[in-house]
């Protein structure tokens, strides 16, 4: 082809001239021996062309980037280092082509696959446990053991492939690490009391989205082993964070939880002083004074009840004034209002 000949000129004078463009199309050309030798040069050239290359993937058409991928996998295990580089930074769609043209080789990657799940990078790893799906089955018992790799990513990832593979697990505590790296709330809800230690954990978590979710689980599972790192979560500064760590604390229906119940009744958030009051209401609470009574009736937007009780509601519904709330709150503040300078005439 003479299109390709061009490049027949050496990997030094392409790096140099960074040259990539026709190469990368080669890699969908119709001759197989074209896409080949683009492939091998592709992957001669190293980490410089990753950004370029990723790109390209990417950007072109399902069908083309499935030969792409079979390209640069066709040429054998030398293409490993390459193809892992892609895989960490791809997209799922791409991930998957490269997963696709894996399982269609006669196995040699198997090995090789193996050897990076020990290398010292975690991305490394990463991408390795992503390419053994290709592998299939076999893959499996190497595949459980990254559920205890050092690095978050690769321990998500590997569950991922289990996944994929139709792997389930049979110990129980295994099953909680398998399902809280799927991040599938609904098993984990289904384990019960033995979920409950790494939901806790869960709390902690730097992404809010698992600290939500944790939270939601623990109150359907209804421990009272969970209620002190509720109580200490009830703080968040994520507003949904808060109330789910609320609405768990209602659910679990614990009387450990009230004092923190009422203090939510004042929270910035509707939703966490809704949940707050759901709560107290679960737990036959009786307010100690107008002030949560008054609390609790925002909360509950129960406004009738409210002008009922006159003067004393009008200091918390001024404050209430300040947050979000529905437009019945200002109204109602001066309902409260005229109703309290009705019954001051003399």
């Amino acid at each position: 082809m003479a299109f390709f000949d061009r490049f027949r000129v050496g990997i030094k004078k392409i790096r140099q001239e960074k040259d990539y463009s026709g190469l990368i199309l080669a890699l969908d050309d119709d001759d197989p021996g074209s896409r080949a030798d683009a492939a091998r040069t592709l992957s001669a050239l190293g980490p410089s062309i990753i950004p370029n290359l990723l790109g390209a993937l990417e950007n072109a058409a399902p069908v083309s980037r499935v030969r792409m991928a079979e390209a640069l996998v066709s040429i054998g295990t030398s293409s490993i280092p390459l193809i892992l580089a892609l895989i960490v930074r791809a997209s799922p769609a791409l991930q998957a082509s490269f997963v696709r043209a894996i399982a269609a080789t006669d196995g040699e990657y198997f090995s090789a696959l193996l050897s990076s799940l020990h290398s010292e990078e975690s991305t490394t790893r990463t991408a390795a446990v992503i390419a053994l799906r290709g592998t299939g089955k076999k893959a499996i018992p190497h595949l459980v053991r990254r559920l205890q790799d050092r690095n978050h990513s690769v321990r998500k990832e590997a569950a991922s492939s289990l996944a994929a593979l139709g792997w389930v697990p049979n110990d129980p505590q295994e099953k909680v690490q398998y399902y809280y790296l799927l991040e599938d709330w609904t098993e984990l809800a289904k384990l019960q009391g033995a979920a409950v230690p790494v939901l806790i954990k869960g709390l902690n978590s730097k992404d809010p989205r698992i600290r939500s979710e944790s939270a939601r689980t623990l109150g359907k599972i209804r421990d009272p082993r969970a209620i002190p790192a509720l109580v200490r979560a009830a703080d968040d500064p994520e507003a949904d964070v808060r109330t789910r760590v609320i609405e768990a604390l209602g659910e679990i229906g614990d009387d450990r939880a009230k004092p923190h119940l009422v203090e939510a009744l004042s929270d910035p958030s509707h939703p966490v002083r809704m949940e707050a009051a759901w709560g107290l209401e679960r737990l036959d609470w009786i307010p100690q004074n107008d002030l949560e009574r008054a609390n609790y009736l925002i909360a509950r937007e129960q406004w009738n009840e409210l002008v009922r009780m006159g003067r004393p509601a009008i200091a918390p519904l001024i404050s209430a004034l300040q947050v979000e709330y529905s437009a019945s709150a200002p109204v109602l503040a001066r309902r409260c209002g005229n109703w309290v300078s009705l019954h001051s005439m003399p």
